[in-house]
């Protein structure tokens, strides 16, 4: 499945520069990058020392798909190719996972609490889809307005690839003694509420940002990207949902970016 979804993308991108010619569509390329936060079954605090040590870092490339161009500024125009563009985009995120509660720093020579402080992981993931992007400012009037801003806000799908890892500092292997009670029950298909694996899921995706006129042939982009999977082992953690019905949400993530765009002549 992600293989032909990939070569879909790559049909489809080589098919939008050799129709160029005819359509006179734009293209532009990005490189964008920043820090990400990956909301999962491994920390119950909320406090910004916590959040931050589990910040995970994000790159990816992009391509808009531009329906108007100042190449062609006498052609025939719309409200949908003077606000719209297609985003294709190839990202890849990764993070080091550890459990941080209250529980732990409360209880810290308690049997759980040494198991969940010594479970740790990770996860990389790797995404490639589309969004549909609407621009607030006419693509015209920006293209022609260097020192302007451009606000957007975007909605699409992406194929997920997710190699998440688990383990504990503690015996892994004797596990009644190395895993927190609540991760040894079967879950969703698994023997188990943890899990090491490589495996494909699908996510919707929510961005919103703004672009900044360099020049001419030159933007920056400022961009919050809301991720939502159809999967909760992104983090390698799902719990019986039946038994622990207040681990009942997917894993999400949320990536701050900045990224460098170009125009392509």
């Amino acid at each position: 499945m992600f293989k032909n979804f990939v070569l879909i993308i790559i049909l489809s991108y080589c098919f939008s520069i050799n129709s160029y010619s005819q359509s006179r569509l734009a293209h532009e390329v990005a490189v964008v990058f920043g820090p990400s936060a990956l909301q999962s079954d491994y920390s119950q605090k909320t406090t910004l020392s916590s959040n931050l040590d589990r910040l995970g870092f994000g790159i990816g490339i992009a391509h808009f798909l531009n329906f108007s161009s100042n190449r062609n500024p006498l052609r025939e125009t719309s409200y949908f190719k003077e606000h719209f563009k297609l985003q294709t985009s190839l990202s890849y995120t990764q993070f080091k996972l550890k459990h941080d509660s209250n529980y732990i720093d409360q209880n810290p020579e308690a049997t759980n609490a040494k198991k969940l402080k010594a479970m740790y992981g990770s996860t990389r993931i790797t995404n490639i889809g589309t969004q549909l992007v609407y621009q607030l400012k006419n693509i015209h009037d920006f293209e022609n307005t260097v020192n302007s801003f451009a606000p957007y806000v975007g909605l699409g799908f992406f194929a997920s690839k997710y190699n998440v890892a688990t383990n504990s500092t503690l015996n892994i292997r004797d596990l009644n003694n190395a895993v927190y009670y609540k991760y040894l029950s079967p879950s969703d298909g698994r023997e188990r509420g943890f899990t090491t694996e490589k495996k494909f899921t699908v996510s919707a995706a929510a961005s919103m940002g703004t672009r900044y006129k360099l020049s001419a042939l030159q933007d920056l982009m400022l961009d919050v990207r809301f991720q939502y999977f159809n999967s909760d082992w992104i983090d390698g953690l799902n719990p019986n949902k039946n038994l622990h019905p207040e681990n009942n949400n997917n894993d999400w993530l949320m990536w701050f970016n900045v990224g460098y765009i170009y125009y392509l002549q």
